[in-house]
């Protein structure tokens, strides 16, 4: 988790761009069964607010947008 934080400088960058950078660990969690609250508690952990709701939604565009490329 700490290196995951430290991928980020979140007072530089919106919410939504520290998440996509996190993609890749977000996807090994999800991948290992971590729900979307857990997700937003570890998010909470590095700064990034976000309810569960919009981790969901956040997560389903940008997995979205990896395929389209």
């Amino acid at each position: 988790m700490a290196a995951m934080c430290q991928a980020i400088e979140p007072d530089q960058m919106t919410r939504r761009q520290a998440f996509k950078r996190l993609m890749p660990s977000l996807r090994v969690l999800r991948e290992r069964g971590c729900s979307w609250e857990q997700i937003a508690k570890l998010l909470a952990k590095c700064q990034i607010t976000l309810k569960a709701n919009t981790v969901r939604s956040y997560y389903a565009d940008m997995s979205k947008e990896s395929a389209d490329e």
